[in-house]
Formats: C-alpha cells, sequence, structure tokens
C-alpha cells in the first residue's frame, strides 16, 4: 500500500512540473537559429554573418526568388542575407491543426536590420494563411508575433 501512495505522488510531481514545462517549451524559440536546419545559406559572403540577417526557414516554406533571382530554399534552412528588404516568392505546404495550407508563387516582403535573426512559419490567424515573423529575443510568444499577410490573389490557395 506504501508502494502505491508513493507511485502517486511521484506521477502527481511529474504531472505538475511537467505540463507548465510543456507549454513554456511550445511558445519559445531556441535563441540559435541554426539549431533545427537541415541546411545553411551564407548569401553574400563579403558580409560578415553577424551583420547579415538570419532567418529560419520553417518546415512547408520553400523559397524559389529571392529579390527576382531563382534559388532553392527549401524548409528547415537558415539563409544569412545583406540586411535590407527582402522580396521571395515561395511554394508553401504546412498543417495548422487539422487543416492543410498549400499554395504556390506566394509572394513575402519584409524590411531587416543588420544581425536580425528571425523564425519564418506558416501559421492561421483570422481564418486566413499568414507568415510569422518571430524573434527569438523578443519574450512576446512567437504566435503573438508580427505577421505577413499573404494576398489572396497570389498562386492557388487549398484549405483543406
Amino acid at each position: 500500500m506504501k508502494k502505491i501512495g508513493f507511485l502517486i505522488r511521484v506521477e502527481g510531481l511529474l504531472i505538475v512540473f511537467l505540463i507548465p514545462f510543456i507549454f513554456v517549451s511550445c511558445t519559445t524559440l531556441p535563441q540559435n537559429i541554426e539549431s533545427f536546419s537541415r541546411r545553411i545559406v551564407h548569401w553574400d559572403e563579403s558580409v560578415p554573418k553577424e551583420q547579415s540577417v538570419g532567418l529560419f526557414l520553417d518546415q512547408g516554406l520553400n523559397v524559389t526568388l529571392y529579390n527576382g533571382i531563382s534559388v532553392d530554399w527549401p524548409g528547415r534552412t537558415v539563409v544569412y542575407l545583406p540586411p535590407g528588404t527582402v522580396n521571395f516568392v515561395m511554394d508553401v505546404n504546412y498543417h495548422h491543426g487539422n487543416r492543410q495550407i498549400s499554395g504556390r508563387d506566394w509572394p513575402f516582403q519584409w524590411a531587416f536590420n543588420a544581425g536580425d535573426r528571425y523564425y519564418l512559419m506558416g501559421y492561421m490567424e483570422n481564418n486566413a494563411p499568414v507568415i510569422k515573423v518571430a524573434d527569438p529575443n523578443d519574450k512576446t510568444p512567437w504566435y503573438e508575433q508580427a505577421s505577413y499577410q499573404v494576398p489572396l490573389r497570389q498562386g492557388p490557395l487549398i484549405l483543406q
């Protein structure tokens, strides 16, 4: 009987400490954008990494054009670019909850400063697809940070 009481207390403590850890880990991002990457691209070697913009492309975001230049940057790639306005065209295929969002030739434009590090992620906001621009140094949960609204007239959009 003592053994059962001990096990219940141990399980209770695990639940009390484990559940908050899971919720916190789902709302924060690692500081090192390279930690989940499969590939790293340093676009302009003349610009040091510290002065470049570092972007982590989440799974399902595949960049096909960068400032009018054809590229092949699949999801889970970290790209270091010169600071300034970034113009991407990307193919998108990601899940949000039980919905699958996919489309081709989605435009994306954002002005980045030297040294910025961001995660770009597909997301749904107000029932519309967006690209989240999440700063790992911002203490705000990533899903509450800035979004780029995808113009729905661009490319076929499938919401399933």
